[in-house]
C-alpha cells in the first residue's frame, strides 16, 4: 500500500513539473514574439508620419453648392494603429439659397497598403 501512495505522489509531481515545463515554454515562445511584434508597430507608425498633422478635431466655415455653412472633422488612429478614421459632419443652416437647409455626414478609413505603396480611403 506504502508503494501506491508513493507512486502516486511521484506522479502527481511530475504532472505538476511538465506543467511548469509546458506553462514556461508557452511563455519563451510569447517572449519570442515581441521583438517582431515590436519593429512592426515601429515601421508601421512610421508609415502615418505625412498623415499625424490630421489628428484630431477641426472646425471651418464651408462656401459649397448648398450655401454657407460649418464643417467639423475629426480624425483619430484606431484598430492599433492601422487606420486613421475620418469623421466629417457639414452643416448648412436654411438661407436664401437653400431654404431646407442641410446636414452632410460621412466616415471614412484610411489604410496604408504596402503592396501600392500608398495611402487607401475606404
Amino acid at each position: 500500500m506504502k508503494t501506491g501512495k508513493r507512486e502516486s505522489k511521484i506522479h502527481c509531481h511530475n504532472k505538476s513539473l511538465l506543467r511548469c515545463m509546458v506553462v514556461g515554454a508557452h511563455l519563451l515562445f510569447l517572449l519570442s514574439l515581441a521583438p517582431p511584434i515590436l519593429a512592426q508597430t515601429a515601421q508601421q507608425s512610421e508609415v502615418w508620419e505625412p498623415l499625424k498633422y490630421f489628428a484630431g478635431s477641426w472646425e471651418g466655415t464651408a462656401k459649397a453648392q448648398p450655401g454657407n455653412g460649418k464643417v467639423e472633422r475629426e480624425y483619430q488612429f484606431v484598430l492599433n494603429g492601422k487606420y486613421l478614421q475620418a469623421k466629417n459632419k457639414s452643416t448648412y443652416p436654411p438661407q436664401e439659397k437653400n431654404p431646407r437647409g442641410e446636414v452632410h455626414e460621412d466616415w471614412g478609413l484610411f489604410s496604408y497598403d504596402r503592396g501600392r505603396k500608398q495611402f487607401i480611403l475606404r
